[in-house]
């Protein structure tokens, strides 16, 4: 068996459909970047935006998958315990020191709470806010400054009216369902 090379690939592609495939293979299978690829989704008629109220959909990812997502604002993921789960290279809980396995015990000075927590985040709108954690890390407590301002920020996607719909299209359901058929 011999395995095909990168050039091998590119050229058997060009040869279906031509197009630059190198420049698009380099550039979605090496590179990288500091937000997701997009580009399908904004020429497909949406765009990325980010609200104050998490949407249903995020509402129920986040019960199903039993995490508190402050990834698109503080760029963190917690436990329902408020052990830290995973940290966003970049965002401010990364600047601050905070790490995967860490469990935050307060919040400004409040015992933690995921009530706590998102009531503490969506306060550093407010002109002179501040965001503190309280960590345990093994047997050391230490204290934590988030330099964060805000506010709750959650993903939702919205249509660009500038834009044909073509996601809603790809995703509608090619077939009906067959009514009646016992199952």
């Amino acid at each position: 068996m011999k395995p095909y090379a990168f050039e091998d690939v590119v050229r058997d592609l060009h040869a279906v459909a031509p197009y630059d495939w190198k420049e698009l293979l380099q550039r979605r299978l090496t590179a990288t970047t500091e937000h997701a690829p997009l580009e399908g989704v904004v020429l497909a008629g949406w765009r990325l935006t980010y609200g104050e109220k998490p949407t249903d959909f995020f509402k129920n990812m986040q019960s199903q998958s039993k995490s508190l997502d402050y990834t698109s604002s503080l760029g963190l993921l917690l436990s329902p315990e408020g052990s830290v789960t995973e940290i966003i290279p970049g965002t401010a809980a990364d600047q601050a020191g905070l790490a995967p396995g860490m469990k935050v015990v307060a919040v400004n000075t409040r015992r933690w709470s995921s009530e706590v927590l998102a009531a503490a985040v969506a306060a550093t709108k407010k002109p002179g806010s501040r965001l503190e954690f309280l960590v345990e890390n093994g047997d050391v407590f230490q204290t934590y400054a988030l330099a964060y301002q805000g506010g709750e920020k959650y993903p939702r996607l919205e249509r660009d009216a500038n834009r044909a719909d073509l996601l809603s299209e790809i995703l509608k359901p090619r077939a009906a369902h067959a009514q009646g058929s016992g199952s």
